[in-house]
């Protein structure tokens, strides 16, 4: 690692290969132990100093499209059901198929979230409404889930019926809050960027927070999640 930082690799491709580093330790522990070795191997607590260096040093790549302010970018929307659209994006994580259609059934209640412990609104994305079929459960406040549980009391499901028209609503919240438009997408940069910060507050390793992102928004590779970082 130490040789890629001299060879002026991206930062990107560094975090990259760290995170291998740390499969391949796992592997190898599991391996030693299903074989009875008796061996242990551990390459993060060796590259913890190498980390360093490269976040000081190795080029990294700058833009994002995460919004600078996303609460103050939903605060502008004046439609109340793009408004709620756009919190379970950027609580949730949800794609914005997946924030388009929810049905009662889909509501699983107030429940704690298994990695942090705090309150949250748990709704179920079964596996034909999510990319490559994959379920999740996702979470938001539990203020934005009493909102949806209202909106579901009077109009029996949600939806957003026009894309364009949610898309646009984003655009004119933008420019009234002085912010670039990232598209509906950005908000899912914001959840990433968040959450990642939240599992690592909440003591996990660098790994595994990059992981369990990675999976709260339906990806399979944990790597994925740098591309959001």
């Amino acid at each position: 690692m130490e040789a890629r930082i001299a060879d002026g690799v991206r930062y990107s491709t560094f975090q990259k290969e760290a995170a291998a580093l740390a499969k391949f330790e796992n592997a190898l522990n599991r391996f030693a132990e299903k074989t009875g070795s008796g061996r242990t191997y551990d390459f993060r607590s060796y590259m913890t100093d190498v980390r360093r260096e490269a976040a000081q040093v190795l080029e990294r790549f700058q833009e994002t499209r995460a919004y600078a302010n996303p609460a103050k970018l939903i605060g502008n929307i004046s439609n109340s059901e793009y408004k709620l659209a756009a919190q379970l994006q950027h609580e949730g994580g949800a794609r914005l198929y997946e924030a388009s259609l929810i049905h009662k059934d889909q509501l699983e209640g107030l429940g704690k979230d298994p990695k942090t412990g705090k309150e949250v609104g748990l709704i179920r994305l079964d596996p034909g409404d999510t990319k490559g079929g994959k379920g999740r459960m996702i979470s938001v406040s539990p203020g934005v889930y009493k909102r949806l549980e209202g909106h579901m009391r009077h109009n029996g499901e949600f939806q957003i019926k026009s894309a364009d028209s949610y898309r646009k609503a984003l655009m004119e919240a933008a420019n009234r809050s002085n912010q670039r438009y990232m598209g509906s997408h950005g908000l899912r940069w914001n959840f990433a960027q968040e959450r990642f910060q939240e599992l690592q507050k909440s003591g996990y390793s660098y790994e595994q927070c990059l992981a369990q992102t990675s999976w709260d928004m339906g990806h399979e590779r944990a790597d994925i999640t740098l591309h959001y970082l």
